[in-house]
């Protein structure tokens, strides 16, 4: 009996238990729902994939997949000018939206969570994380001498160097001969050229990633490891609360100790911030920060920014640039023609061009724009919050709160500023006789194309 008794209490306690989780999945998804009908009943009159109207799930899989910039894009595409991708989420590839949006105008519109996702120390932010704009401006001011001549005169002469380093690592190791056929993944090479140039730049040497013709201190096995996490935290609000958790921080952030990748980086930064700090004064970007008041942690936070936000975006056009000149023998033959031509005229320094003689020739200066508009460095992101009160944008009510991402992507493939022909890199379109700018239209559209090719490079107070 006293079995019998026993095992009647524990099955209605069970049954107790599986009410109340029951009761609580109920609560649970009637909330969810009820969220989700109000965060798209808010921003309904904005078109999207029906799936990110409703939830975080759309943005986080485009996130995964690999190609958000082009997912992202095809949304403008299908659904409009400012589209929806999140339950509080917009995107657009309207340029006027987004300088407006940056600007003086719209000075109320603060950097939204995107921004913080990308915080490499959780107790400090850097000049790109921050959202606080008293902070960003004081940084800026700060920073802003150490990528000019004045303060950094080897600037120029800094990449200078790894030029001949890049080109003498090719020449020794990679030119192929009648009996051998040597392969070279160019996009490699040109990663490992831009971290030596970042490098040189920031503390006056280079890590050495040419004349090892490898991954120092596993930096990009790193880089590669965590990157879709970053993506995904700065796509997830959701995520971003957790991770935002101190204890979650931790696990993710890179520790003094750690013997290679981004802990190892963190290490080094804290090893040479001391050092310079202990040592004589030195012309070159770190020397800069130092000069202006920049704290120890600030230093190193600063650091690993230039290695993390400039490597990967500047490695990506170059290669992308270069791809598109070794696979279109039209465009190369030109673009010879004018170096030959420059060259036999002594109009270029030998061994490498200086950048006020490559001003000098047009059909390079149209590769390069054109190289930045096809592989433009971060396709979408840089999200910004439409004031409290809401905003009207292009014409349409946009609530306060909203995120509004830009579709740099986007803007760069508008066919009613670049032509018909976006999908193809073509510099012609960025010469004035190709263009006919004998008529005032044309003029105008030339300034617009320039005006919206550098929103590559940041715009108002964000910039």
């Amino acid at each position: 009996m006293p079995v019998i008794t026993l095992l009647k209490e524990v099955s209605s306690r069970m049954s107790t238990l599986q009410h109340v989780f029951g009761y609580l999945a109920a609560s649970a998804l009637v909330t969810y729902i009820t969220f989700s009908l109000i965060s798209w009943y808010r921003l309904r009159q904005f078109k999207g994939p029906w799936l990110a109207c409703i939830s975080e799930l759309w943005l986080g899989k485009a996130g995964m997949s690999g190609q958000l910039g082009e997912l992202l894009d095809n949304v403008n595409k299908d659904y409009g000018h400012i589209a929806r991708i999140g339950p509080n989420d917009l995107i657009t590839d309207d340029a006027d939206v987004i300088r407006y949006m940056s600007g003086s105008r719209g000075q109320s519109y603060a950097r939204s969570e995107w921004y913080t996702a990308f915080a490499l120390d959780p107790a400090s932010y850097h000049l790109f994380s921050t959202p606080d704009p008293a902070c960003h401006d004081r940084l800026r001011a700060q920073m802003i001498g150490g990528y000019g001549k004045k303060e950094n005169p080897g600037f120029e002469s800094s990449i200078d160097e790894q030029v001949i380093s890049l080109t003498r690592l090719i020449e020794e190791k990679y030119l192929s001969a009648e009996s051998e056929t040597r392969r070279m993944d160019l996009g490699q090479i040109i990663t490992y050229f831009t971290l030596d140039v970042i490098t040189h730049l920031t503390f006056g040497n280079a890590f050495g990633f040419l004349t090892k013709d490898g991954d120092v201190y596993e930096y990009l096995a790193s880089f590669s490891s965590t990157n879709l996490f970053t993506t995904l935290l700065s796509l997830s609000p959701s995520l971003r609360q957790l991770s935002s958790k101190q204890w979650l921080a931790f696990l993710f952030s890179p520790t003094k100790d750690a013997g290679k990748g981004f802990g190892n980086l963190t290490r080094l930064s804290k090893e040479v911030v001391q050092k310079r700090l202990a040592s004589e004064e030195k012309s070159d970007m770190l020397g800069s920060f130092m000069r202006h008041g920049l704290t120890p942690r600030e230093l190193q936070n600063s650091f690993i920014l230039q290695l993390v936000a400039g490597s990967d975006t500047t490695a990506a056009t170059l290669s992308g640039t270069l791809l598109h000149l070794i696979t279109n023998e039209r465009v190369m033959r030109r673009l010879r023609a004018e170096m030959d031509a420059a060259i036999s005229s002594e109009k270029i320094s030998r061994p490498v061009i200086q950048a006020s003689e490559a001003k000098q020739l047009p059909y390079l200066q149209a590769c390069i724009r054109e190289g930045l508009r096809a592989n433009v460095p971060l396709s979408a992101g840089f999200a910004k919050v439409v004031p409290k009160g809401g905003d009207t944008l292009a014409g349409r009510y946009v609530s306060g709160g909203t995120r509004v991402y830009h579709n740099t992507r986007g803007v760069m493939r508008n066919k009613d500023v670049f032509g018909e022909d976006v999908d193809t890199y073509r510099p012609e379109r960025w010469l004035d006789d190709e263009i006919g700018a004998k008529e005032i239209k044309h003029g105008e559209q030339m300034r617009r194309m320039l005006k919206d090719i550098d929103l590559n490079f940041g715009y108002g107070k964000w910039g």
